[in-house]
C-alpha cells in the first residue's frame, strides 16, 4: 500500500513538473510574438502585399496573448492567426543565384526548429510560409534607389500622435519589436553584435514594458541602438540630453589611460575662468573614477569598438544639469581637487579644427587635410605636390566628397577598392553581393609616384574610412594612425513610434577580397596613439610618425 502511494505521489509530482516547465513566461510570450510577427510581417505572401494593417493585428491580440499559459496554448492561438492569414502558394520559381552570390550570416530562421515553445504543426506551417514563393514588392519595406545604394527602408509604418511618450505599454512593444526585426531582417552587421540580437530582444522586452515615463521610454530606445555595436547608430532626444545635462565644461577631451585628457577649448574665456590647460588630466568626477564612469555608462555609448566608444563617451560623461560639478585633475604633476564651471551647450562655440589645408613641409614632403579640401581644388593641389617625395593625407577628419577626385589624380589605373552586400527582399535575412563592383582610378600617363601616407584615427569615420579603402588600391599606401571608428556604409534613417530618429549603417561594404572593415575599421600598417605627454606638450605624434616614413 505504502508503495502504491508513493508511486502515485512521484507520479503527480512529475506531471507538475512537466505542466510547470510547459508554462511560459511573461517575456518568453512576448519575445516569441515578437518574432513570429515579426517573420509573417515579411515573409507571409499576403503580410507582404499590404492587406493588413501589421501593427493592429498585433496590438488588438497583445490582451489575447496574455491569457495564454502553455506553450501548446500558444502554438494553437498561433496556427488560428496563420490560418486567417489565407493560403500559402509553394514555391515553383527556379533560383538563378548560386551560393556563391549570397551572403548568409545575418540570416537566421533556425529559432522556428528550435523552439521549445511551438508544437510540430506549427513549425511545418513557419516552415512552409519560409518556403513559399514571395515577391520582391514588399509593403513595408523597399531597396533604395538613390545613389543606387540597394540599402533597405522602412516605408508605409503608421505614424502615432504621441509627444514623448506612449502611455499604452502595448504601443512601446510594437515600437520596441518594429525596430527590432528591422534590424533582424535589414541590418547588415547584424552577425557581428557582441551580444546575440534574440538575446537583446529578451533583455529589452522589460525595459520597453515597464517604462514608466518618458526619460525611461527614452532611454530605453538608446539603449537598444547601442546594443547594434555601430558608430553610425545614434539616438538623441531632448529627454536623452536632459538626462545626461544641459551644461557642458568648456573644453574638449579625449580618453587616455583612464583619465581624461584636455586637448582643447570649447569657449577660451570660459575655459581661462577655471584654469584649464592642454594636457590636464581629469581623474575623478564628483569623487568617482573615470574608469568607472566610462564602464558604467557604455550601456548608453553608441560605437563598434572601444575607441570609438570612448570618444563618444566624452559627449556624454561630462555634462550635468548642474552649473558646477567637482573633479580631480593632475595639474603640472600635481593631484587638485576643485570646482569647476560648466555652460550651456550653445555657448560652446569653438573646435580643435586643423586649418591647414595643403602646404610643402620640409624634406619637400606634401601635406593635405582631406577635412578641407574641396573637389574643384583637387587637380592644382595634387599639381602643385607633384614633384614632392611623399604625400601625407590627413583623414583624421571626414572629407567633403573629394574621394573619387583625388584617387583619380594619383592613380595610376582604375581598379576595385570595395565590393557590397544588399538584401534580398525574397528571402529577409539573405543578402546578395552585388554584381557591380565599384572602382576608384583613372589611367594615368603620369602618375604620382613618391610615398603616400595616410593619417587615421577613431575620428576617421563612414565616408572618411571609404576614401581610405579607396587610396589603399594606389601604390607605395601606408597607412599611419589608430583604429578608425569602424562604421562603413551609407546611413540608414529608423523612426521608433513617437517619430525618434535613430540611425544606423545600412550597407555592407567590404574590401575587394571580403574583408570587414564595420567594427574593425581601417587597420594602419604603423599604430601610433597620442600620448598624454604629446597632447601636453602640443606635438601631433602621428603626423611626426608620418614624416619620419616619408623621409626614409
Amino acid at each position: 500500500m505504502k508503495k502504491t502511494v508513493l508511486i502515485l505521489l512521484l507520479l503527480v509530482i512529475s506531471g507538475n513538473s512537466i505542466i510547470a516547465q510547459n508554462v511560459l513566461s511573461e517575456t518568453e510570450k512576448l519575445s516569441t510574438t515578437a518574432k513570429i510577427w515579426g517573420f509573417l510581417k515579411y515573409y507571409h505572401p499576403n503580410v507582404i502585399k499590404g492587406k493588413y494593417d501589421w501593427d493592429y493585428e498585433l496590438v488588438k491580440r497583445m490582451s489575447e496573448i496574455n491569457e495564454l499559459k502553455t506553450s501548446e496554448d500558444f502554438s494553437e492561438y498561433y496556427l488560428k492567426w496563420i490560418s486567417d492569414l489565407g493560403s500559402v502558394a509553394p514555391n515553383k520559381k527556379q533560383n538563378v543565384n548560386t551560393e556563391n552570390d549570397y551572403f548568409l550570416k545575418n540570416l537566421d530562421l533556425d529559432w522556428i526548429e528550435n523552439s521549445s515553445v511551438f508544437n510540430e504543426a506549427l513549425k511545418q506551417q513557419l516552415n512552409i510560409i519560409r518556403d513559399a514563393e514571395r515577391s520582391n514588392n514588399q509593403h513595408y519595406v523597399k531597396l533604395d534607389k538613390i545613389g543606387n545604394s540597394g540599402k533597405a527602408i522602412p516605408i508605409n509604418e503608421k505614424e502615432y500622435s504621441i509627444s514623448e511618450f506612449p502611455e499604452d505599454e502595448n504601443i512601446r512593444l510594437l515600437s520596441l519589436f518594429r525596430f527590432w526585426n528591422f534590424i533582424e531582417y535589414f541590418f547588415p552587421y547584424k552577425y557581428q553584435t557582441d551580444q546575440s540580437w534574440g538575446e537583446v530582444l529578451k533583455e529589452m522586452i522589460p525595459e520597453f514594458k515597464n517604462a514608466s515615463n518618458s526619460t525611461k521610454y527614452h532611454l530605453a530606445m538608446l539603449r537598444l541602438t547601442t546594443k547594434l555595436d555601430d558608430s553610425h547608430s545614434s539616438f538623441s532626444t531632448t529627454q536623452v540630453e536632459n538626462y545626461f545635462g544641459k551644461n557642458w565644461l568648456p573644453v574638449s577631451v579625449k580618453i587616455i589611460d583612464d583619465k581624461a585628457i584636455v586637448t582643447g577649448f570649447y569657449n577660451t574665456p570660459y575655459a581661462q575662468k577655471d584654469n584649464w590647460e592642454i594636457g590636464d588630466a581629469i581623474t575623478k568626477i564628483n569623487r568617482v573614477d573615470i574608469s568607472d564612469l566610462y564602464k558604467d555608462s557604455k550601456e548608453l555609448v553608441n560605437g563598434s569598438n572601444e575607441k570609438a566608444k570612448q570618444r563618444m563617451a566624452t559627449f556624454k560623461l561630462f555634462r550635468s544639469n548642474e552649473e558646477s560639478i567637482e573633479i580631480t585633475v593632475e595639474k603640472n604633476g600635481k593631484s587638485i581637487d576643485k570646482s569647476v564651471s560648466l555652460y550651456p551647450l550653445n555657448e560652446m562655440k569653438e573646435r580643435n579644427f586643423n586649418r591647414l589645408k595643403w602646404k610643402i613641409l620640409e624634406d619637400n614632403i606634401g601635406y593635405i587635410n582631406l577635412g578641407l579640401l574641396r573637389v574643384k581644388e583637387v587637380r592644382d593641389i595634387v599639381e602643385n605636390l607633384s614633384n614632392t617625395k611623399s604625400i601625407i593625407i590627413d583623414i583624421r577628419n571626414y572629407p567633403l566628397g573629394t574621394k573619387d577626385a583625388i584617387v583619380a589624380e594619383l592613380s595610376e589605373k582604375e581598379q576595385e577598392c570595395f565590393k557590397s552586400i544588399m538584401p534580398d527582399l525574397s528571402k529577409p535575412g539573405r543578402f546578395v553581393w552585388r554584381k557591380a563592383r565599384k572602382k576608384a582610378g583613372r589611367k594615368n600617363k603620369d602618375p604620382y609616384k613618391g610615398k603616400i601616407i595616410l593619417l587615421v584615427n577613431e575620428e576617421t569615420i563612414s565616408y572618411a574610412e571609404l576614401t581610405c579603402m579607396c587610396l589603399q588600391t594606389l601604390d607605395n599606401v601606408t597607412v599611419i594612425g589608430s583604429q578608425t571608428a569602424g562604421a562603413d556604409g551609407n546611413v540608414t534613417e529608423l523612426k521608433f513610434i513617437g517619430g525618434f530618429d535613430t540611425n544606423i549603417s545600412g550597407i555592407g561594404m567590404f574590401y575587394p577580397n571580403g574583408k570587414e572593415t564595420q567594427r574593425i575599421g581601417i587597420e594602419p600598417d604603423i599604430t601610433i596613439e597620442q600620448t598624454i605627454s604629446g597632447i601636453k606638450n602640443g606635438r601631433d605624434e602621428i603626423l611626426e610618425k608620418a614624416i619620419e616614413v616619408a623621409i626614409e
